[in-house]
Order: C-alpha cells, then structure tokens, then sequence
C-alpha cells in the first residue's frame, strides 16, 4: 500500500511539470548563491583572518566565473543538449558547493566558489531552453516563465534571512551544504525531463571566450587591487584587461561564429540597455556587499538580524517587480528604468548620508533601493531583448545576462574597496563605497534618458 500514492504521483508528473519543477530549483539555488554568502562574509573575516581583496573574492570568485561561462553556454547546450549540459552545471555546482562548505583555507574556498560559479553559468541558461521545449503552446510557456521568473525574485528575498540564520545556528559552512540536498534531489528529477533538440554543429568560439575571461579577470583584478595594493598594481590590470578587450573586438568581427554579436551594439538603445543593466548591478551589488558589513561590524548586529535587516529592500523589489509590467505600460520604458536607477542611486546617496543613522533613514533608503531594483530589473532585460531581431533574442538575453553579472562583479571588487578598515568608530570608508554605488547608479539613470526609447524595435 505504501508504493500506491508514489505511484500515483509519479503518474502524475508528467515531462512538461517535471521540467518546470527541475527549471525552477536550477535558476532558485543559482541565485541563491548571489544573495546568502554576502551575510557570512563577516564570519569568513574572523575564521580565516581574511581582510580587503580576499573578503571579496568570497563573492566576486562566483560572479567572475558565472560572467564568463555564461556566454559559451548556451552553444554548449545547442552542440551537446540542453539536459546534458544543465546535468553537468548542477553536478559541478554540487561538487563546488561540498568544497565550499569543507574549504580549510581561503585559497580552498575562493577556488570551490569559482567551480561554483562555472556550473550556475551552464545550467541556468538550459532551463530557459527546456522550458521553451516543453511548453510549446505560448500561453503555457507564458505562466511556465512566469513561475522560472519569480524564483529569482524568491531567492533575492529568502536569500538574507535563510543565509543569516544558517550561518548563526549551524555555522557558515551550512550556508553552502545546504544546497547539495536541494541539488540532488534536483538531479534526482531531471530523468523525467526529455532532452531538446540540438545542433551537433553549432560553433563554439574558443578564442573568444578566453579572451573575455582574460579581459573581465584583469578588469576584476584592478578593481580588487583598489585599497589593497598599489595604483601601480591597479593601472598595470587595467592595462591587460583593456589590451585584451581589444582584441577581443577584433576576435569577434573576425570570426564566422561569434561569441558575442558585436552588431547587435550598433542599435543605440540595445546598448544603453546594456550599460544600464551593468551600471545597475554593479551599484546594487556593490552596497549589498557592504551592508551586512554595516549591519554586523559596525552595528553589531548578528547574521540572523542583519538578514532580516535587509528584508524590507528584498520584499519591495518583490512587491514593484511583479507589478513592473504594468508601470512599464502606464509610463513606458525609459521613463520607467530611469525611475528605478534613480531611486537606487537614492537609497545609495540615504546609505552614505550616515551609515550608523537611526533606523528610519536606513530603513527609507533599503525601500528606495528596493523600488529602484523592481522599477528597473525585469523591464532593462526584458527591452534589451525586444530591440534584438527574434532569431537573435537568445543570443542577446546571454549578452544581458553577462552584462548584470560583470556589473556585479565589478561592483563588489570596486565597491569592496570601502570595507577594508570598517569598525564600529570608523565607518567613513563605508561612506565613499556607498557614494560610488550612488554615482553609478545616476550614471546609469542619465543613459536610460538619452539612450532609451520608449517604442521597442
């Protein structure tokens, strides 16, 4: 009697839920990642000793690998399958989270979080393309997107408190063990998903992709030589990383199948999308790195609290976010994503006023951030697609994708900057942090005025 209702169960499943369910836990521990570990960078700090660059390397060694991997994933999925390659993401996902939690040293867990970054980077993007497959009748495949979108949305709320509180009741190492049950089962699942049609000869740009990583790793090494080291050891990065972007260019205008469609940037409001996606991230990114800093060094606050802190910004970006479209609808596009950079420079500009300001203040400045994020997250992405021809949606969705992870990464290597020497009496380095995140953040603002239109392509 025991094995009926599993039976049933089972029946029930069919391959199109079975791929949403498996699509959703994918993006869901992916993100995840994004949001927890900067609540446990604190205690990283005192069980390895670890002070500046090293801090944020914790965080920006996932961002780094997912902005880079990212872009040949989704060819890899096309020449060897979709399923295939998300099996293998969320195997090296789990396999770099377990190193995570049992890291002895730094070097150890900074190298288990890069092997973590590589596996969101190929998984996440295979969801996106078994769905498609999946549900083949558009309004079906509408709710399935709907339902793959909001786990981002749940995972940026869920992700302080469930990190904080992991961290205080079991220790930081928890934070990454956790997700290997999740992971497994997810695994457990993906028999059920039927693979998708791929193309044995789709092109995968191998010169290209090792130029963007040489290029956004010495991009990520100057901004992490900022505060640490010397400006000499900062120019000579720049250096590399600007060489290497060049020839990156050249690469990708010279090769039969590019990496990155570098034609797509000769419509101007496909690339102020662009850069407003990576301006978005990178203040964002930048202040959600320093604010559990705040919040548990200068405040003295532990995880747990520190996560519920920030639960006013996670639970406005849901509340704004879900009703985007229909702003979007009544103010159009550019006046909507320029609204959301605004109000995040705002919350930047209310952060730097004080860190150690009474409640309230920090409080309005979580909300104008949160309202910030929601205004601007799915509209930018969203129009940054609709400006690209159809058959190139795709191909432009990984170039946003890439751009909010760069942006992210560039923020918390730059940003970080400000944490190093943060004490209770000395919170004035937090300051310029927190007003160079606003700076971009108008930056960001002013693009989306000049460069968007409101009538999409």
């Amino acid at each position: 009697m025991s094995k009926a209702p599993l039976l049933r169960a089972r029946a029930r499943l069919t391959p199109a839920h079975a791929t949403l369910i498996v699509a959703c836990a994918g993006v869901l521990l992916a993100q995840l990642d994004t949001s927890v570990v900067n609540l446990i960078v604190h205690q990283l700090h005192v069980a390895f000793r670890a002070e500046g660059s090293v801090l944020r390397w914790f965080v920006d060694g996932y961002n780094l690998a997912y902005a880079t991997a990212i872009l040949s994933a989704g060819a890899l999925g096309d020449r060897l399958g979709r399923r295939r390659i998300f099996v293998l993401g969320l195997i090296v996902f789990t396999l770099g989270s377990a190193a995570c939690a049992l890291a002895p040293n730094a070097a150890v867990l900074i190298a288990a979080r890069v092997l973590t970054g590589i596996g969101a980077a190929l998984e996440v993007p295979a969801t996106l393309a078994l769905l498609s497959v999946a549900f083949p009748d558009g309004h079906a495949r509408a709710r399935a997107l709907g339902w793959w979108a909001s786990m981002n949305g749940l995972a940026f709320a869920i992700g302080p408190v469930v990190g904080g509180a992991l961290a205080d009741a079991l220790g930081w190492r928890s934070v990454f063990a956790v997700a290997i049950p999740v992971a497994l089962g997810t695994l457990a699942l993906v028999r059920f998903v039927p693979e998708s049609t791929t193309d044995p000869r789709a092109a995968l740009d191998a010169a290209g992709q090792t130029l963007a990583a040489l290029a956004l790793g010495a991009f990520t090494f100057a901004g992490m030589s900022v505060g640490s080291r010397t400006l000499m050891a900062a120019g000579l990065w720049l250096v590399v990383g600007v060489a290497a972007t060049v020839a990156f260019i050249a690469r990708e205008r010279a090769a039969r199948h590019p990496l990155v469609d570098l034609a797509l940037f000769r419509d101007r409001p496909f690339a102020a999308a662009t850069l407003v996606t990576g301006c978005m991230t990178f203040g964002m990114y930048g202040m959600l790195f320093l604010t559990p800093l705040l919040l548990q060094t200068v405040r003295g606050l532990r995880a747990t609290t520190a996560g519920l802190a920030l639960l006013p910004l996670s639970a406005v970006f849901v509340a704004v976010s879900s009703r985007s479209g229909a702003i979007v609808a009544h103010l159009g596009q550019r006046a909507t994503i320029a609204l959301g950079m605004f109000a995040m420079g705002l919350g930047c500009v209310g952060l730097y006023a004080d860190p150690a300001a009474s409640w309230p203040l920090f409080l309005i400045a979580l909300t104008c951030t949160g309202a910030g994020l929601g205004l601007t997250t799915g509209p930018v992405l969203g129009y940054a697609v609709k400006r690209a021809p159809d058959e190139r949606a795709g191909v432009a969705s990984g170039i946003g994708n890439a751009a909010r992870m760069l942006g992210a990464t560039l923020g918390v290597a730059i940003l970080g900057a400000a944490s190093v020497g943060v004490s209770a009496g000395h919170t004035g380095p937090l300051r310029w942090g927190y007003a160079g995140g606003a700076l971009v953040e108008f930056v960001g603002a002013v693009i989306a005025v000049v460069g968007i239109r409101t009538a999409a392509r």
